[in-house]
């Protein structure tokens, strides 16, 4: 029985395993180096370290400390799939613990990004569940029926991010992206990946920096 009160919206189309598979292949760190947009705020970490995660966004929206929203798109989830949850700012907490998160994982998905906090972290590590979120808070959300929304467009870590955009995560932050700019963006990262370890195989011969990528010398900067 539908309410009035939750926007509900039918799931997104997966992303191509395939495509999903290259993404998970490339650093965030490494898309860094070319592209300036879509990333989350810093102050959402990871969880789970060492824990690189690649899918598609489910996204939700919460009103308040109402957390119903969040089992509504829970009830749906697929492998390969990331609930992305929008706080609305609602920052004092826990809207995801240990029961939820098993839950989650029970599904296949892939992981979970909460504009917000947490708790039972150490379970939640325990069970292997990749999630990031601004840390943790022993007071809990609840069940309320207040509202909220699945798979709308939403906010979170300061990022639009739409119902199917694709999601890369790892230790150095999250990354969303369109899926018609997946294929360019996994091709650019390979590349450069690759060339990176060229440098470092030469560096490791005893090469400097400085020289292999023809940055500016010492010598030719001191004075006297």
């Amino acid at each position: 029985m539908s309410s009035p009160a939750f926007d509900v919206r039918p799931m997104p189309a997966p992303i191509d395993p395939a495509l999903l598979d290259g993404l998970r292949q490339v650093e965030t760190a490494t898309v860094g180096h070319f592209r300036m947009h879509g990333f989350m705020n810093a102050r959402l970490q990871s969880m789970l370290p060492g824990a690189r995660i690649a899918g598609t966004a489910v996204t939700v929206r919460t009103v308040g400390i109402d957390s119903t929203a969040i089992l509504i798109a829970l009830d749906a989830l697929r492998s390969g799939d990331i609930l992305v949850i929008d706080r609305c700012g609602e920052d004092r907490h826990a809207c995801f613990g240990a029961v939820m998160s098993a839950a989650v994982r029970a599904t296949g998905a892939a992981a979970v990004i909460i504009d917000g906090r947490a708790c039972d972290l150490a379970d939640i590590r325990a069970q292997g569940m990749p999630l990031w979120c601004a840390g943790a808070s022993p007071i809990l959300g609840r069940r309320l029926d207040l509202g909220g929304a699945v798979n709308v467009p939403v906010s979170c870590g300061g990022v639009a991010v739409a119902p199917g955009d694709a999601i890369l995560a790892d230790d150095s932050g999250i990354l969303v992206v369109p899926p018609a700019e997946l294929a360019p963006l996994i091709d650019e990262g390979l590349e450069r990946q690759r060339r990176e370890a060229v440098v470092l195989e030469r560096m490791a011969r005893g090469e400097r920096l400085t020289e292999i990528a023809a940055l500016p010398r010492f010598a030719d900067y001191v004075q006297g």
